[in-house]
C-alpha cells in the first residue's frame, strides 16, 4: 500500500477514529509484509493508536466545523447563521405577535376596599400586575405594563401605566388608561371598565444559579413561535436588573453584562460567556422570561362570551413584594372581554429563507445596480413601480441619474392628468432674488418661499415681482383666467435654501407643508399631589411664520375644581450640541366648556433658515441665564410637554424628576411639576435625493447708457446766406443793420429724413472712447428648481387646493421612502435623483423631418368632431365622448413618439359610429406638426391646464382641449 492509498483510506474515514485506526493497522501490516502483526488488544501500541485516531478525528471535526461555519452557504441551522447576520438581519425573523384590546370590568367598592395604603396624601393603590396573562380561549394575552388603580383622599380615582420599567416590546405613548365607569345592572354595582391594548404573547420565566465554577449554559423549550427574550441578573438588594441579549457569540461588549441566545429546534440556548464571572458583573442568579406567540391571527375573540376568559396575575418582577399587586389576585367580582378581533402579525420565516437573507448580505451575489439598466430593474422591483431611468451624467468621478415620473392624476372629471412639473433652471443674483421674490434672508443663507411666483419668459425663468404678483391675484377673473392660462407661469411648494456659507454655494430643498406628531412617549407623573392631568390630543400645524402646537387635558375631577390659571404647560427640547433644555411656556387658550378641560397653545416661529446638517432655526426658546436666540432643531425631534401646578393649589407631595427637568425660572410664583410627557414633532422634510443642482458664474458688466434719445445741437450761431451770391444776409432793425441766422447755437440739427441724433436711448456712454462701468460683474446663481404648473398657483376650490397639497406630499414619499433603499445601494460617487417627468415647459423633441427643436410640453389642443343630427343634440353622448378624448389623449401622450395621425385614428376607433370624422390640430403648437418624439425619457407631451372661474367665484383647473362638435347633415 502506497502512502497515497493511505492518505485515502484516511480521508475516508476521517471523522470515525475507529476506521482511522483500521486503516493504520492495514497500513502497518502492508509495509512490513505482514512480518508485524498485532494480535493483543491490550497491547500499549493499540492504546496509543487509539489515543491518536480520537485526537485526529475530532481535530478534523473541529477543522471542518470552524470553517464550514465562516461560510453562510455551508449553515445547517440558525446558529451557524448568525455570526453572519447584521442587526437589519434579524428584522421580522422571530413571529410577532396580533394585537387586540381588552375590557377589563371592576367592581368599585371592591377596589376601594381592597387598595392599600401608601403611605403619602391620603393616596390608597391596587397594581394589576405587569406580566398579567388573560386567556381568550386557549389563546394567550399578556399585559406588558402594571396598572395602577390610585384612590384619592376625596374618594376620586386615576388609572395610569406605571412606566418605572419600560418595556421593548410596546412603548407606551401616554400613561393615560382609558377607563370609564359602567353599571353593568349586576347587583346593582358600579363597574370600573377599562380598555387595555394587549398583544398575543405568552411569557414563561425561568431562574437559575449560577457558579463560578460553571458556564451557564441551558437550553429552555418554546412553545408556538418565539418573540423575544429578556434576561436579567439578580443584584444585591434582591431585585432584578436587565441584562443586553444577542443572537451571535462574537458579538457582545465584554464590560456590559450579555446573554448569548441561540434559537435551535430544541428550544432556547441561553448562555453567560465566562469573562463576566471573572469581572463580578453578573452574580447569583439569572432570569430568563421568554416570549412566545401564535404569529398571524385573525381572531374574533370580540364575540367571546365573559366566561370564555381566563386571568393570571403574575408579576415576576416582584418590585413590591407583592404589596400592591397581591389584591388583585383576590379579586372577585372581575369581568373579561375583547373591544376588537385579534388581529395582525407575522410568523418566523423559515431557515432556507433566512439563509438566503444571509448570503446575499455576505458572500452571495452583491445587490449593488450600477449601470442605467440595472438602476431601471431595481426602480422596477419597487412595489410603487412607474419610475423611468435615465443618465445623466457619466465620469469617473461622478455618475448621476434621474428616476422620473409623472404626478398624479387627480379624482376631478375635467382633469386627465396630473399638474404639470418641470425642472427649470433660475439664474439670478442673490440682489436681484432679495429684490423679487418672497425671501428669507439670513445672512450667508437665504431661504426663498413657496409664495414665490415664477414667469417662463421665451425659455428664460423669470421671478414675478411681488407687487406685480399682488396686483395679479387682485384682478378681475376674466383677466386672471386669460394672463394665468397663456402666461407660463410656474410655482414651487419647496423652501429653497441658498447657502453660501465658507464661500461654496449650494441649494437645498425642504418641504414644510405637513408637519406631524408622530410619536408620543410617557415618561413620568406626579401621582402624590391628589390631582392628575394628562394629554388627551395634540393638534399640531404650519402657520405663516413658523408652527403651533394645542393640546387638551385630560384631568382628574379635582384639579378641575381649581381655578383656570392655576395649571401651565411648557414645551421643551435639547437642541443639538447642547445638554441643557430651552423652554417655551404655553398660552391658555381656554378651557372646553363640556368637560371643563384646558387647551394651550405653544407657538413658536422661524425665518426657515436650515444649516447644511438640516437642522432648522426655531425663535421662542429660552435657555436658563442666555438670551432669547434661534436654536437649532432636526427636522424630527423629540419635544418635552410638561404640565405643573401652582405649590400652594396642592397638597404637599414627593419631590419628582419633573422639577428639575421644568424650566422654573420661566415662573414667578411656585409651581410643582406634575406631567411630563415626549411627542416627536416633524417640522419638515428634507429632500436630499430630490433633483437640486446649483453652480455659480459672473454676470455681465454693466454700463452707464443714455437713457434717452439725446439729438444734435448746433455748437455755434449759422448765419443766414443768400442762396445766389453766398453772401450772409443782413436786414435791417430800427434802421440798423443786423445779421441774419439760420440755426443758432442750441437748436437741434435736422437733416431731410429729420432730426440728426447724437446718441440713441440705450447707447453706451463713453468716456475718452471707452465704456463708463456702470457696476462691476456679479455673482450669478444658476439653480435647477423643481416647479409646478402655475395654473394651480391660483386655484382656490377645496377640490384643486386639496389635490394641490397632495402633489408635493407624494413628492416627498417618492423621494424619502419609495428611491430610498435604491439609493442606498448605491456606489459612493453614484447618486440617483427624484425628477418629475418633464410635462409642461420647455423640452426637446424631434418633430417631422428630423428637426430638433424646444418646445412647449402641455399641448393646447382643438379636436372637431363632425357628427349627425342626432348625436349633435344629445349632451349626454356629447360629454362621454369629450371625456374619452381626454382619456384617448392621455394615453398616446404616455409614450416617447406621439402622431396627429396615429390620435386621429385612435379618436375614430375609440367613438365608433357616433362621429363620421375627427380632426386633430394644435400638436405642438400653431405649427401643428404630424409626429413629436420625445428626446429622452425624462419627457413627455401632456395635455395643458387652463384656469377657469367657477359660477362659485373660485378658481379651479381644467384640461385645455376645445372639443368641437360640427353637424354634418346630408
Amino acid at each position: 500500500m502506497s502512502r497515497s492509498d493511505l492518505n485515502n483510506m484516511i480521508e475516508l474515514a476521517k471523522l470515525n477514529p475507529m476506521a482511522v485506526q483500521r486503516a493504520g493497522l492495514e497500513y502497518l501490516r502492508t509495509v512490513t509484509n505482514g512480518e508485524v502483526e498485532v494480535t493483543d488488544a491490550s497491547n500499549a501500541f493499540v492504546y496509543l493508536m487509539e489515543f491518536a485516531s480520537t485526537l485526529f478525528s475530532n481535530g478534523r471535526r473541529k477543522s471542518e466545523f470552524l470553517n464550514r461555519i465562516q461560510y453562510p452557504e455551508q449553515a445547517m441551522d440558525r446558529t451557524d447563521l448568525y455570526r453572519h447576520m447584521s442587526n437589519v438581519d434579524y428584522l421580522n425573523v422571530f413571529g410577532s405577535p396580533s394585537i387586540t384590546t381588552l375590557l377589563m370590568a371592576i367592581s368599585k367598592s371592591e377596589v376601594i376596599e381592597r387598595s392599600i395604603d401608601t403611605g403619602v396624601n391620603g393616596i390608597r393603590k391596587l397594581v394589576i400586575p405587569r406580566h398579567t396573562e388573560i386567556r381568550a380561549g386557549d389563546v394567550p394575552f399578556t399585559l406588558q405594563y402594571p396598572i395602577e388603580i390610585r384612590v384619592l383622599a376625596h374618594g376620586g380615582l386615576q388609572i395610569v401605566y406605571d412606566n418605572d420599567r419600560p418595556s421593548p416590546l410596546m412603548p407606551l405613548e401616554s400613561n393615560q388608561v382609558e377607563w370609564s365607569i359602567q353599571n353593568y345592572n349586576i347587583d346593582h354595582e358600579e363597574y370600573i371598565q377599562l380598555e387595555v391594548p394587549a398583544q398575543q404573547v405568552a411569557v414563561k420565566s425561568y431562574t437559575a444559579q449560577l457558579t463560578a465554577a460553571k458556564v451557564f449554559n441551558k437550553v429552555y423549550p418554546v412553545a408556538d413561535q418565539f418573540h423575544y427574550a429578556r434576561v436579567y441578573a439578580s443584584n444585591s438588594s434582591g431585585g432584578w436588573d436587565e441584562i443586553n441579549t444577542t443572537h451571535s457569540d462574537q458579538i457582545f461588549d465584554p464590560l456590559v453584562p450579555t446573554a448569548l441566545l441561540r434559537l435551535t429546534e430544541n428550544g432556547l440556548g441561553v448562555s453567560i460567556p465566562q469573562v463576566y464571572y471573572s469581572t463580578n458583573l453578573v452574580t447569583k442568579n439569572i432570569r430568563v422570561d421568554i416570549y412566545t406567540t401564535r404569529g398571524a391571527l385573525e381572531l374574533a375573540i370580540q364575540g367571546y362570551s365573559a366566561d370564555m376568559f381566563t386571568a393570571t396575575f403574575a408579576d415576576y418582577d416582584n418590585d413590591d413584594n407583592g404589596l400592591y399587586t397581591a389584591p388583585a389576585s383576590r379579586l372577585t367580582a372581575l369581568y373579561l372581554m375583547a373591544s376588537k378581533p385579534a388581529t395582525g402579525g407575522s410568523n418566523a420565516i423559515s431557515f432556507e429563507k433566512l439563509k438566503e437573507r444571509a448570503i446575499n448580505n455576505a458572500l452571495g451575489p452583491i445587490d449593488v445596480p450600477i449601470t442605467n439598466v440595472q438602476i431601471q430593474t431595481q426602480l422596477d422591483k419597487l412595489t410603487d413601480a412607474g419610475f423611468s431611468c435615465v443618465l445623466v451624467i457619466d465620469n469617473t468621478t461622478h455618475r448621476l441619474y434621474q428616476a422620473s415620473r409623472e404626478l398624479p392624476t387627480p379624482a376631478i372629471k375635467e382633469v386627465s392628468t396630473g399638474a404639470g412639473a418641470n425642472v427649470v433652471t433660475l439664474n439670478k443674483t442673490i440682489e436681484q432674488i432679495l429684490n423679487e421674490a418672497d425671501v428669507m434672508d439670513n445672512g450667508q443663507r437665504i431661504t426663498v418661499l413657496p409664495s414665490t411666483l415664477y414667469k417662463d419668459e421665451g425659455g428664460y425663468l423669470s421671478i414675478v415681482e411681488r407687487d406685480i404678483r399682488d396686483a395679479l391675484l387682485t384682478t378681475n377673473s376674466d383677466l386672471l383666467v386669460d394672463e394665468v392660462t397663456r402666461g407660463g407661469y410656474f410655482y414651487t411648494p419647496f423652501h429653497y435654501v441658498y447657502d453660501t456659507t465658507d464661500g461654496v454655494f449650494t441649494i437645498r430643498p425642504y418641504y414644510f407643508g405637513n408637519p406631524q406628531v408622530t410619536r408620543r412617549f410617557f415618561v413620568i407623573d406626579n401621582g402624590t399631589l391628589g390631582v392628575g392631568v394628562t394629554s388627551n390630543s395634540h393638534a399640531f400645524e404650519r402657520t405663516d411664520t413658523g408652527w403651533v402646537i394645542r393640546v387638551m387635558t385630560n384631568s382628574t375631577e379635582s384639579l378641575k375644581e381649581l381655578e383656570d390659571d392655576v395649571l401651565v404647560a411648557q414645551l421643551a427640547f435639547i437642541p443639538p450640541g447642547e445638554v441643557t433644555r430651552v423652554y417655551l411656556n404655553g398660552t391658555l387658550v381656554g378651557r372646553d366648556p363640556e368637560s371643563k378641560e384646558w387647551i394651550f397653545e405653544f407657538s413658536f416661529d422661524s425665518t426657515w433658515d436650515v444649516n447644511a446638517n438640516n437642522q432648522v432655526y426655531l425663535d421662542g426658546f429660552e435657555g436658563e441665564g442666555i438670551s432669547p436666540h434661534p436654536y437649532p432643531a432636526e427636522l424630527s425631534t423629540v419635544f418635552d410637554i410638561f404640565y405643573g401646578v401652582e405649590s400652594d393649589q396642592v397638597q404637599d407631595g414627593e419631590r419628582t424628576s419633573i422639577d428639575d427637568d421644568m424650566g422654573m425660572f420661566k415662573y414667578s410664583q411656585g409651581v410643582t411639576g406634575l406631567y411630563h410627557e415626549q411627542v416627536t414633532l416633524t417640522l419638515g422634510e428634507e429632500l436630499s435625493g430630490l433633483w437640486a443642482r446649483a453652480r455659480s458664474s459672473a454676470s455681465e458688466e454693466l454700463y452707464m447708457r443714455y437713457e434717452e434719445d439725446i439729438p444734435q445741437r448746433y455748437t455755434t450761431d449759422v448765419p443766414a446766406r443768400n442762396a445766389e451770391t453766398g453772401a450772409i444776409m443782413i436786414e435791417y432793425v430800427n434802421d440798423k443793420p443786423t445779421i441774419v441766422y439760420e440755426h443758432r447755437a442750441g437748436d437741434i440739427v435736422e437733416d431731410e429724413e429729420g432730426v440728426v441724433y447724437l446718441h440713441r436711448q440705450g447707447e453706451i456712454i463713453l468716456q475718452n472712447g471707452e465704456p463708463i462701468v456702470l457696476s462691476p460683474r456679479k455673482v450669478l446663481r444658476q439653480v435647477e428648481l423643481c416647479m409646478i404648473d402655475g395654473a394651480y398657483y391660483f386655484v382656490t376650490n377645496d377640490t384643486d387646493m386639496d389635490y394641490r397639497e397632495t402633489v408635493p406630499q407624494q413628492i416627498v414619499e417618492w423621494v424619502n421612502i419609495t428611491l430610498e433603499p435604491v439609493r442606498n445601494k448605491l456606489l459612493e460617487n453614484t447618486v440617483l435623483w427624484f425628477h418629475p417627468k418633464a410635462t409642461v415647459g420647455m423640452i426637446n423633441a424631434i418633430v417631422d423631418e428630423s428637426i430638433v427643436m424646444t418646445m412647449q410640453a402641455a399641448q393646447h389642443l382643438v379636436v372637431e368632431y363632425f357628427v349627425d343630427a342626432n348625436v349633435y343634440r344629445n349632451e349626454t353622448l356629447k360629454d362621454e365622448i369629450r371625456k374619452s378624448t381626454r382619456k384617448t389623449i392621455t394615453e398616446a401622450f404616455k409614450g416617447l413618439q406621439v402622431s396627429r395621425d396615429g390620435i386621429q385614428s385612435t379618436l375614430k376607433e375609440v367613438m365608433g359610429d357616433d362621429v363620421m370624422s375627427v380632426s386633430l390640430s394644435n400638436l405642438g403648437g400653431v405649427n401643428n406638426y404630424s409626429v413629436i418624439t420625445m428626446s429622452d425619457e425624462s419627457s413627455r407631451l401632456c395635455i395643458g391646464k387652463k384656469l377657469v372661474a367657477l359660477p362659485n367665484g373660485t378658481y379651479a383647473v381644467e384640461d385645455s382641449i376645445d372639443i368641437v362638435f360640427s353637424k354634418h347633415t346630408s
